[in-house]
């Protein structure tokens, strides 16, 4: 929008300016409703992941506050995993403990050991952020 039309709208009610998105809205085809629809909730749904994420299913050990521990890598991205672990173990762990992660990379098949901040425990597991972003995750796209 050019600043002109900016300007004119800046001073309207906001009821004036929410008749004339319904008047251009009904001119409007389904198909182009549709598309608008989709764009406007892209554009308006705050972005959670800052990396995206792939399956991946893997054993990791991580230790928190002089523990050992065992899980399942369920997902991963350059900034993070998600780890399924027993009950028993997240009955030790919480919301912000820093950890120490080692595992398999997916891509390179190395060893990782990295670490990480719980970010978010659920009944099943805990998401992890890491502390640097994990390279060479290859079949994920970045930044």
């Amino acid at each position: 929008m050019n600043d002109s039309k900016k300007a004119a709208f800046n001073g309207s009610p906001r009821a004036e300016v929410t008749a004339r998105l319904y008047e251009l809205i009904q001119q409007l085809t389904q198909e182009e409703r549709y598309r608008l629809l989709v764009d406007l909730e892209k554009h308006l749904t705050p972005k959670k992941r800052k990396y995206p994420r792939k399956d991946y299913f893997m054993n990791v050990q991580f230790s928190a506050d002089h523990r050992l521990f065992n899980g399942f890598i369920r997902n991963i991205s350059s900034g993070g995993i998600y780890v399924e672990t027993l009950k028993e173990q997240l009955q030790h762990l919480h919301k912000g403990h820093h950890i120490v992660i080692t595992f398999q990379h997916p891509d390179t098949h190395g060893h990782v050991k990295i670490t990480g901040q719980i970010v978010r425990i659920n009944t099943s597991g805990m998401g992890v952020h890491f502390t640097e972003k994990l390279r060479d995750l290859r079949s994920l796209a970045y930044e």
